[in-house]
C-alpha cells in the first residue's frame, strides 16, 4: 500500500544459514515481515525492514 511518498509492503523474508556451506533442512528460516519506503526526489531515501529476528538467530546458534 501506499500514500503520497511512503509505501508499505507486508509478506515474509527467509533463507538458509549455513556456517560450514553445506545446505541442510534445520538451517531454513522463514519469517513475517514489513516493509517501508519514503521516497523523496525519485529516489529511495528512506528503507525500513520491521521482521522477529528470533527464529533467524536460533537457526544460527545464537542465544538471546
Amino acid at each position: 500500500m501506499s500514500d503520497g511518498t511512503v509505501a508499505a509492503l507486508f509478506g515474509s523474508a527467509e533463507g538458509t544459514y549455513s556456517a560450514t556451506r553445506e545446505q541442510h533442512t534445520s538451517a531454513h528460516w522463514k519469517i513475517p515481515a514489513a516493509w517501508k519506503a519514503v521516497v523523496r526526489d525519485e529516489r529511495i531515501a528512506e528503507w525500513r525492514v520491521y521482521a522477529n529476528n528470533e527464529p533467524v538467530w536460533k537457526v544460527m546458534g545464537i542465544k538471546r
